[in-house]
């Protein structure tokens, strides 16, 4: 339709974190909240990291009542926001995150109803605009005073809804960026963007670096994503589909340069290259 309109509002949702914010000398807006990701949920709820409070926040119903479902955090962030009640329960003895990017939503069969993974990169970087006064140094081993932290970690939290608790179930250190950043599970491994250095990396599940790539930046890589391009480029796998079949048929004809007019010519061949080599007889197999 082309219309849009707003359906969450944390100024409305936190009212009492917004209003013990301040202005930083010289800005125009309060940046109270800073989101960095946002996932949809079942079409109905999101899951939204911030930057400013090293928080997670879950959202429901925000198609309806948008309601804050649960937030993970350092819970001394939250005192006396009169929100306390609604920071989960961290089980076990870890640093909590420090201004903490990607936040991930993975679920997994294996896991009982109401427990899901959360993944990210913990920049471990202690900064709030907004909320001087909070006393970052309690958080252990953070980041601090503007400089980088001496390292930043791939997170990942085991979250159940049921009990109210979440849990440090892998991390590994990663080269240290104060902000920006992602993490992302490509098959077994866990494909790494650390913003600030210009590096991106794979890792193995063990935390073991198995290729790195360095930037030339000014300033700092914002994210970094992995594809394998199936369902991109032609080839067999793909080939099956109808709308693949119509991609495919006019991205050969854009290679031979004329219209290929019996429909026969591709849905005779799994391999749509083979189409191509009948046609103009040229060996396109490196485009299978």
């Amino acid at each position: 339709t082309g219309k849009y309109k707003k359906v969450v509002d944390f100024q409305e949702l936190l009212p009492n974190a917004e209003k013990r914010a301040t202005l930083p000398e010289g800005d125009k807006k309060k940046d109270w909240f800073h989101a960095n990701t946002i996932m949809l949920i079942n079409g109905t709820d999101i899951i939204v990291s911030s930057r400013e409070l090293s928080s997670i926040v879950r959202v429901n119903d925000i198609f309806g009542t948008p309601t804050v479902k649960y937030i993970i955090s350092e819970a001394s962030i939250w005192e006396g926001t009169g929100y306390e009640n609604l920071v989960y329960e961290q089980i076990g003895t870890f640093a909590n995150t420090g201004g903490q990017h990607s936040v991930t939503y993975v679920e997994d069969a294996s896991l009982p109803e109401g427990q899901y993974y959360l993944h990210m990169f913990n920049n471990n970087y202690g900064v709030s605009t907004t909320f001087r006064e909070y006393d970052w140094s309690q958080i252990e081993g953070i980041g601090l005073g503007g400089k980088e932290p001496e390292t930043s970690y791939f997170y990942k939290y085991l979250v159940d809804e049921t009990k109210g608790t979440y849990e440090l179930v892998k991390s590994f250190e990663v080269p240290p960026s104060r902000i920006v950043s992602n993490s992302q599970f490509f098959g077994d491994n866990i494909v790494i963007c650390s913003g600030n250095a210009g590096l991106f990396g794979e890792y193995d599940q063990e935390g073991n670096l198995l290729a790195q790539w360095e930037m030339d930046v000014e300033e700092f890589t914002y994210r970094v994503m992995k594809y394998d391009m199936n369902g991109t480029w032609f080839n067999k796998e793909i080939a099956t589909t109808e709308g693949t079949k119509d991609a495919n048929k006019e991205f050969i004809q854009g290679i031979v340069g004329d219209q290929i007019e019996d429909e026969s010519e591709f849905d005779a061949f799994d391999d749509y290259s083979t189409a191509v080599e009948n046609k103009k007889g040229n060996d396109y197999s490196d485009f299978e």
